[in-house]
């Protein structure tokens, strides 16, 4: 039985500073945007992160890549 992984969302974070804790530490909040083609180039999406961290007034900590899939079997 073969499975089949089947993407329904896919969105891109970028972590955003958003401040610093009692403690002196950076804290980072998530700026997520959605409706990433499930084709995309991972090298696209990582341009066009950079390029938005790029325009962003505040420190930025990476961009993420998030899927949502539905798995499922597939029938003979």
């Amino acid at each position: 039985m073969a499975v089949l992984k089947l993407p329904t969302s896919i969105s891109l974070s970028i972590k955003v500073e958003n401040g610093v804790d009692s403690k002196g530490n950076v804290k980072f909040s998530s700026k997520s945007f959605s409706g990433v083609r499930a084709d995309a180039d991972p090298a696209d999406v990582l341009e066009v992160g950079n390029a938005i961290c790029e325009v962003l007034d505040k420190e930025t900590n990476g961009c993420y890549l998030s899927e949502t899939s539905l798995l499922a079997t597939e029938e003979a």
